[in-house]
């Protein structure tokens, strides 16, 4: 069955850390722990396996974005902090992954 109420929570979630970081961009002290608070909360809400997710999203999605833009200059932030990416980045990252998990889970119907 799908859990709708857990869906809602997480959409409204992913949909705030894109917000905050589209508002809050320049602000890392700020966005930082608003996009580690939305995440805790989206593994609240998670199975067993969402830390492992968040985890490898975190890590994986700012990896792939040092490569593309140090190697292939697809791409470059304004205000870089470390490897040509912003601070704030892998808490993004991270979202996503929950983010995108949760909307599997409810297209499988879980």
């Amino acid at each position: 069955m799908r859990n709708i109420k857990k869906t809602i929570i997480d959409v409204t979630l992913g949909l705030a850390s894109v917000l905050a970081t589209a508002f809050l961009w320049e602000e890392p002290n700020y966005l930082i722990p608003l996009l580690f608070i939305f995440g805790t909360m989206m593994v609240y809400t998670g199975g067993k396996h969402i830390l492992f997710i968040y985890g490898l999203s975190f890590v994986l999605g700012p990896v792939m974005e040092i490569i593309v833009i140090n190697m292939g200059g697809a791409w470059n932030y304004s205000q870089p902090h470390i490897l040509g990416i912003p601070f704030w980045l892998p808490f993004l990252w991270g979202n996503a992954g929950l983010f995108i998990n949760r909307i599997n889970l409810f297209i499988q119907g879980k």
